[in-house]
């Protein structure tokens, strides 16, 4: 399964038994917030991420899955679940400094970075 591919990452986190799905619903959060975030709507029409999804299915999945880690044992277990709660929760407020990072840094180099 590809690390940047959406549906591949749920249909692998659909076929592991309840235990051992957390790491992969806070994989999903993470790819979510950092496509949103990085890449937008200009990296996703310029094909920095092979995708037919929009952008705010992007962000849809994103908090739902922060959701799910958040509920998680693992995360009771390991004190995340109120961190990844909040990232669920305010998953587009989450994305505007990773926003800044790359219209302001990474600029045209962005395009060539997560090019594949």
């Amino acid at each position: 399964v590809s690390s940047f591919d959406l549906e591949g990452l749920i249909a692998y986190s659909v076929a592991l038994v309840d235990g051992e799905r957390f790491g992969a619903y806070r994989q999903i959060g993470d790819l979510c917030l950092f496509v949103v975030g990085m890449l937008g709507a200009d990296g996703m029409r310029k094909g920095a991420v092979a995708s037919h999804l929009a952008l705010s299915t992007w962000e849809s999945r994103g908090a739902e899955f922060y959701s799910l880690a958040a509920g998680h044992r693992d995360a009771r277990e390991t004190s995340l679940g109120a961190t990844l709660q909040s990232l669920s929760d305010g998953f587009s407020l989450a994305t505007k400094p990773l926003r800044l990072v790359s219209s302001s840094y990474l600029g045209p180099l962005r395009d060539y970075l997560f090019a594949h």
